[in-house]
């Protein structure tokens, strides 16, 4: 059994070690918050992303495996092309649980260790969406490979919560406008510098019982988007480069990317509810057969003795089971009864008590 277990484990970890335009649940979209998933949690996203332009690359899909470790270790592997093997690992830590007036952060790297250039549709410096490609003549695109970053989060409950982080490679962009956000503006390099810093941004808020929308900017794109979470599965959808309506090329399109993810909450089996059945019965005297003011109790079960009404009716809620239930009134002779007790089921248990004083003048 411990054998199958570490195999298991071992699968677990290598396949959930693959990410599109929508990432895994920790992500807010496109960008990383610095929310880590508690205990031992994984996750499956299948995301597809198209637009209606002429892009070289209308259509593309991409599959995410994501692992959380120790409520503070998360690791991914994003399998974004079929044909040149196209593998993504990323990492994130998580440093500072969020605390009422401390935001939680994490820092984390994105592409780790794969090639210089790569995107959701393949491998190399050209090899792009459409409106990317249009920056790269007059612009350096800037290398994605371990796109180191730090990122804050802080939930402001229904003032919705709100992410801010810094990172490198896939955090900045090379455009005519995001290049501005990062530190190339700063020193007014002519033309983006490799080892830049761009900020990037995100707040969502809760829209409607388990749907947020929200928007972010990832340092090159304004994406603008919702998710619909349950226990065990999640939707998103996503507008993506929603720039180009904004005062951009507006003969390009906006990317629209949806997603569906599946985690272990899924694979989990629902606490067993308990099979609840009853007892009822009365207490009467033998002789007369008056009611009498009695105590029913269970023997070794520890659950509260029940008292007898008026009419020395009592009814006891009980798991199914065998159980010894005992009535006891005062000047007579307690008496136990087995009973079976089963599920939606009323089993009746009767007891029919004797005067201590009868017994004595009977001797």
């Amino acid at each position: 059994m411990k054998t199958k277990t570490v195999i298991v484990s071992f699968i677990i970890l290598w396949t959930s070690l693959l990410y599109s335009e929508i990432r895994t649940s920790t992500f807010l979209f496109d960008i990383p918050t610095a929310n880590v998933n508690k205990g031992f949690f994984y996750e499956f996203t299948f995301a597809g992303t198209f637009t209606s332009s002429d892009d070289p690359f209308p259509v593309d899909t991409d599959l995410h495996f994501m692992l959380s470790l120790f409520n503070r270790l998360e690791m991914s592997l994003s399998y974004l092309t079929i044909r040149d093997f196209n593998i993504s690992p990323s990492l994130k830590f998580n440093l500072i649980r969020e605390k009422e007036n401390v935001p939680c952060i994490s820092i984390g790297v994105l592409n780790l260790w794969t090639a210089r250039y790569i995107s959701s549709v393949g491998r190399g410096k050209y090899i792009i969406w459409e409106d990317d490609s249009t920056y790269i003549g007059p612009y350096r695109r800037t290398s994605e490979r371990n796109s180191f970053y730090i990122v804050f989060t802080k939930d402001f409950g229904p003032w919705g919560r709100y992410n801010i982080g810094f990172g490198r490679g896939a955090f900045v962009g090379y455009g005519p406008r995001s290049r501005q956000f990062n530190t190339d503006r700063i020193y007014n390099w002519e033309r983006t510098h490799n080892d830049a810093v761009g900020i990037f941004w995100g707040m969502d808020i809760e829209i409607i019982d388990n749907m947020r929308g929200g928007f972010e900017f990832d340092g090159r794109d304004f994406n603008i988007g919702f998710n619909f979470k349950r226990s065990g599965f999640e939707v998103r959808l996503l507008a993506a480069k929603i720039e180009h309506r904004l005062g951009g090329w507006e003969e390009l399109s906006p990317r629209i990317d949806l997603s569906a993810t599946f985690n272990s909450e899924l694979l989990r089996r629902p606490p067993l509810l308990p099979r609840i059945g009853a007892v009822a019965g009365s207490v009467v005297d033998r002789e007369t057969n008056a009611a009498l003011k009695s105590v029913i109790t269970v023997k070794d079960v520890d659950i509260a003795p029940v008292l007898t009404d008026e009419y020395g009716k009592y009814t006891l809620t009980l798991e199914q089971g065998s159980y010894i239930i005992r009535a006891s009134a005062e000047g007579y002779y307690w008496v136990e009864r087995k009973v079976y007790v089963r599920e939606g089921l009323r089993t009746l248990c009767d007891f029919r008590l004797r005067k201590k004083q009868n017994i004595d003048q009977e001797r």
